[in-house]
């Protein structure tokens, strides 16, 4: 996989349906990855603290210093 970043914080977002639930972890990452809410992502692979979560939600977004990236908020 590409490079990315995890940020372990609590969030209320939106789900596919609409509804607001939480959001415990946030993976930054270049585009490219396909994943559909419901997908099973798992962070920290191979570290004591790997686990692995749900996706509710793919935001596709830019940054005029980073440029494009995708933003997956986990439960």
């Amino acid at each position: 996989m590409k490079r990315s970043q995890v940020e372990q914080k609590t969030r209320l977002v939106r789900d596919k349906d609409g509804r607001e639930v939480v959001s415990s972890t946030t993976v930054y990452l270049e585009p490219g990855p396909h994943a559909d809410p419901g997908s099973i992502v798992t962070v920290h692979t191979g570290k004591p603290a790997e686990r692995t979560a749900k996706l509710i939600t793919t935001e596709y977004m830019q940054h005029p210093q980073v440029g494009e990236y995708l933003a997956w908020r986990l439960e």
